[in-house]
């Protein structure tokens, strides 16, 4: 095989795995009842990301760090949405899809399990940086979160 087409290969996968989408993203800043002090970027908040047929909405977000996210199922599929790389959920530092079920489950970035229609799943970003996420039930629907000091 090519090593030209191998390497090409190796980037799309990459890509795809690692919930690089190329969207820009949306910046969202907090509400001004959450003591947004303006020219620093805002304070730390509360933010929502909708599940949806076609992905999430924002696929890409920026906050502060301490934000919590929120998401939301708004279909009847099943979505469980949990840090990169899958199947491991240990990009977001300290997570692993092993840590489910035990007593660290609130400290990493996995639902840890489907969230079914209206069902929510919630997580506090105390850590800076680039979080890419994935749906782990159909791996086929990708995020980011990025947490800014």
């Amino acid at each position: 095989m090519d090593s030209r087409f191998f390497l090409a290969f190796a980037v799309i996968g990459f890509v795809l795995l690692s919930g690089c989408t190329g969207n820009t993203g949306q910046v969202v800043n907090p509400p001004a009842n959450n003591n947004d002090t303006g020219n620093n970027g805002g304070t730390a908040g509360n933010f929502d990301i909708t599940i949806t047929a076609s992905g999430y909405e924002p696929s890409s977000l920026t906050v502060k760090k301490g934000s919590t996210v929120t998401w939301t199922n708004t279909t009847g599929t099943p979505n469980w949405p949990a840090t990169a790389m899958h199947p491991t959920h240990e990009r977001y530092p300290g997570s692993s899809i092993t840590k489910c079920g035990s007593t660290l489950q609130a400290e990493i970035f996995d639902a840890c399990k489907n969230l079914a229609n209206r069902e929510s799943y919630s997580f506090e970003f105390n850590e800076a940086g680039e979080w890419a996420y994935h749906d782990h039930v159909g791996v086929k629907m990708f995020g980011k979160i990025i947490v800014v000091e």
